[in-house]
């Protein structure tokens, strides 16, 4: 992961770097930088693409960076750069129509404003592993025509009760309580699949079971 202990020496001289300076500072937190984004889920040639984005980054950046631990660790420092990186990757696959975050509720999960704690990583990237699996079993329920993500989204995600949701939807309650059961099920399926698998592996995801819907 990204070294715990920061050479202060080396950020100093980053503020005007020569090309060993260079050199030196991306052999230490190349590694480090591929492994955090790796936990974040991304797949090997996505993360080696996030470190020289990174990087790209830093050289505009560093220059001019003067380091306060009073203020935070350079190493919070970067993981939130990390975090961006990654996010903005999945900003551009939705405007593409790849990825599209499908209400305001799943886009304030992984909105990159609420990535300020470096301590919070593992819940932030779980909630993003939750909406891109939503996204993907929305899609299997349009494909195949089943009716029952609506029913899901107002009783899990809207939190509205079973007895609302029957009477909006016209259907009994222990109906619900099935529907929320069966993507419940569906979406450990998906994201333990991502979390094994990488974020990216989503397109090679087994197809929903009949049985599953």
């Amino acid at each position: 992961m990204i070294p715990q202990h920061t050479s202060h020496t080396l950020l100093r001289n980053m503020n005007d770097p020569d090309e060993h300076d260079w050199d030196r500072f991306y052999e230490v937190y190349k590694d480090g930088i591929i492994a955090y984004a790796r936990s974040c889920g991304c797949t090997k040639e996505l993360a080696e693409d996030i470190l020289q984005e990174t990087m790209v980054l830093l050289i505009e950046k560093l220059p001019a960076f003067q380091y306060d631990p009073g203020k935070g660790s350079f190493r919070g420092y970067l993981r939130t750069i990390v975090r961006r990186k990654i996010y903005r990757h999945f900003e551009r696959k939705k405007r593409r129509g790849e990825n599209r975050l499908t209400t305001e509720w799943e886009m304030n999960l992984v909105d990159p404003d609420s990535l300020d704690d470096p301590e919070s990583d593992a819940i932030h990237w779980k909630k993003l592993l939750t909406v891109t699996a939503l996204q993907r079993i929305e899609g299997e329920y349009k494909q195949k025509n089943w009716n029952g993500y609506e029913v899901f989204t107002d009783y899990v995600l809207r939190d509205m009760s079973a007895t609302d949701v029957a009477m909006k939807f016209g259907i009994k309650k222990n109906n619900a309580y099935q529907i929320r059961r069966r993507i419940l099920n569906r979406l450990a399926t998906v994201i333990r699949h991502l979390e094994e698998n990488g974020i990216d592996s989503i397109e090679s995801l087994p197809p929903i079971n009949p049985d599953e819907q």
